[in-house]
């Protein structure tokens, strides 16, 4: 009798206007995402293509920390490396290494007695965290005199994206330093906020070559200007961002002609987010808004919302996955708390099953270091 039902609503053209025929709507609610447009600007980092060369290789080799590999603890990493490179030379700040000689080379110098300042030990630290996976950049802090001064106004470090922290910390392998707030290591810039504001409330100044006071006094002299070497249309140019904001733009340094510098007012242009993950998705059945119109006879907005659960999205995607990755290998995903698991290609399809669903993914660096998860809940119901 119901099949005779069904065919007698079809013949005449009815159907979907039967109530008993119209199911209830079914919604998907996100209910929490990170799921946000990526910053494009890491692209501006000047990095080498790939860290498995024979050079990575041999600085690999070079600092045997094996052991600490093991553990899988980024930070752990950081600070053995940068440990590392402070203790392979005396620091002499009269010589800077020559600027076409990479940092083997410089090993090899201070192998046989050379000595380097302080662009000497980042040059080495940014080589090595490359070498382990790790994005990285030199950094030249200066002082809020340092365009018509004598020399000593700057001091160069090492900045490193911690994928653990999601955010940029600042390393200082002349000093073995480091600056934390509540056991949270800083930002260049985070630290020159601290010294300029006096808010020093859970504020550590760490070295294992310097007393505290000692390091925290060194530090605070250099929070005039911070640049680094960006890629700008093409040209690698060296981008200097104001700490302070009564020091003003400048065209020397300690006297000498500053060329190649860019000033930029916003932080972001070094504080810039890496390694992320985006999803976009697809419905495995895509609908065409004037179609459903023609199909179901839609007239009014009642109709519209009447008919609403026949033609809305059904829970069965396909996500396109990009990323903000240098050095990118793959994708991983976990569903529901389960184990990560490789993804194929950057085609991901989802099922989305009644309640709760918790979807995440991450990016894989062909070092093996995972980048900050993209989390979704999503509801269905």
């Amino acid at each position: 009798m119901l099949r005779y039902i069904v065919l007698l609503l079809l013949s005449c053209g009815m159907w979907g206007h039967a109530l008993s025929a119209i199911p209830p709507l079914r919604k998907l609610t996100v209910t929490s995402s990170n799921n946000h447009l990526l910053d494009r600007r890491y692209g501006m980092i000047p990095l080498p293509p790939s860290v498995n060369t024979p050079y990575f290789r041999a600085l690999r080799q070079r600092a045997a920390i094996d052991s600490v590999l093991r553990t899988k603890d980024e930070l752990a990493v950081i600070r053995a490396l940068r440990h590392w490179t402070s203790m392979q030379w005396e620091h002499d700040g009269r010589f800077a290494p020559s600027l076409g000689i990479s940092s083997l080379q410089i090993l090899e110098q201070c192998a046989q007695g050379a000595r380097f300042n302080c662009e000497g030990y980042a040059r080495v630290l940014l080589d090595m965290l490359l070498a382990h996976g790790i994005v990285a950049r030199v950094v030249y802090l200066k002082t809020k005199e340092a365009p018509y001064a004598a020399p000593g106004q700057g001091h160069v470090a090492v900045c490193a994206w911690s994928d653990q922290m999601q955010r940029w910390v600042f390393l200082d392998p002349q000093f073995d330093g480091e600056v934390s707030k509540n056991g949270a290591l800083l930002s260049w810039i985070d630290v020159a906020d601290v010294v300029r504001s006096g808010d020093t409330a859970g504020v550590e100044f760490r070295s294992t070559k310097a007393t505290t006071d000692v390091y925290r006094s060194f530090l605070s002299a250099y929070t005039g200007y911070v640049s680094s070497l960006m890629l700008v249309e093409g040209n690698t140019e060296l981008v200097t961002y104001r700490l302070d904001t009564t020091a003003k733009q400048y065209f020397t340094f300690q006297g000498l002609p500053a060329d190649g510098t860019m000033f930029t007012e916003k932080r972001h242009d070094f504080n810039m987010p890496l390694n992320g993950t985006a999803l976009v998705f697809y419905s495995s059945k895509p609908q065409d808004y004037q179609r459903v119109l023609s199909k179901y006879k839609i007239i009014t907005t009642e109709d519209y919302m009447h008919y609403m659960s026949l033609f809305t999205a059904t829970p069965d995607f396909t996500i396109r996955l990009t990323n903000a990755m240098p050095w990118f290998k793959t994708y991983e995903v976990s569903v529901d708390g389960g184990a990560w698991k490789t993804v194929r290609g950057n085609r991901l399809p989802v099922h989305f099953h009644d309640g709760s669903n918790d979807l995440r993914v991450r990016a894989v660096n062909e070092f093996g270091w995972p980048g900050p998860v993209t989390s979704m809940i999503v509801q269905y119901e």
